[in-house]
């Protein structure tokens, strides 16, 4: 099942300024993530939802010459933005490729490791797309992934506004595909052991949020693909606009966005 509301959502003209402006703010999740990973030389390492590629090239350049570090999105002018830097860095062991992880076989498998930063959450089937990671690992590999914590932890999401004006969705034992999809940890201990996974385990932290405030709601990317009307999408902008202003001090959003670090490994 291709995911096709993400596929518009992050191929919309749009998103890549978006991006630029949202990547900062997640930057300070790579660091825990690494460390959670613990990439060593010689590994072959991919990367879901890769982005602008940071995270693979930190992977790339931690693996060395004799490992490599894939990125997959299904962005291509994210992925021109990750070729351009692996290009400026040097990095001859990172490639990005366009491909739906939920569905796709990315080339350089078996991998060692997989992991992703703020990438995993946004597929329309969990059990599909963790058994098709799974099929790209070697027995025994790594997973590791940060996500958002639950829609209750982080209220400053937005998420009861969203759903007001989401689309009616077919039947589905599945979250909608949003930043907050996996925050259920039962939930998301299920969808991985299906999928094959064990040792799933999780670890909460905080990640403080400490950013100018633009003017433009900090989840108004989730509304691209719902295809609303442009009247409807201006009030649900409004009513984003009016939740965000309560994490606002002085033009700055501040508030602290609770994360999860899942590991799990793929079956031996």
């Amino acid at each position: 099942m291709v995911n096709e509301g993400m596929q518009r959502q992050w191929n919309s003209p749009e998103f890549l300024n978006m991006w630029r402006g949202l990547e900062p703010t997640v930057s300070g999740l790579t660091a825990p993530l690494m460390a959670a990973l613990q990439p060593k030389p010689g590994e072959r390492v991919l990367d879901v939802g890769c982005g602008g590629g940071l995270p693979t090239l930190e992977v790339a350049a931690a693996v060395g010459p004799t490992g490599s570090a894939t990125g997959a999105d299904i962005s291509e002018d994210l992925l021109e933005l990750a070729r351009s830097r692996a290009a400026e860095s040097g990095l001859r062991n990172a490639t990005f490729v366009n491909a739906d992880v939920q569905v796709d076989r990315v080339p350089g498998a078996p991998f060692d490791a997989v992991f992703s930063r703020l990438g995993v959450m946004f597929f329309s089937d969990f059990v599909e797309s963790f058994s098709n990671i799974g099929r790209h690992m070697k027995p025994g590999g790594r997973l590791v992934f940060v996500c958002f914590q639950s829609a209750t932890a982080n209220p400053w999401f937005g998420a009861n506004i969203l759903a007001k004006y989401a689309p009616p969705r077919p039947p589905s034992r599945f979250p909608p595909p949003t930043p907050l999809a996996l925050g259920e940890e039962a939930l998301t201990r299920e969808f991985l052991a299906e999928a094959g996974f064990r040792g799933v385990s999780f670890e909460a932290f905080d990640d403080p949020m400490d950013a100018p405030f633009t003017g433009e709601p900090m989840s108004g990317g989730m509304l691209a693909p719902m295809g609303l009307a442009p009247d409807v999408r201006a009030k649900a902008m409004q009513e984003l606009l009016a939740n965000d202003q309560r994490f606002v001090e002085a033009d700055r959003v501040k508030t602290i966005r609770k994360m999860w670090i899942v590991r799990a490994n793929a079956r031996g």
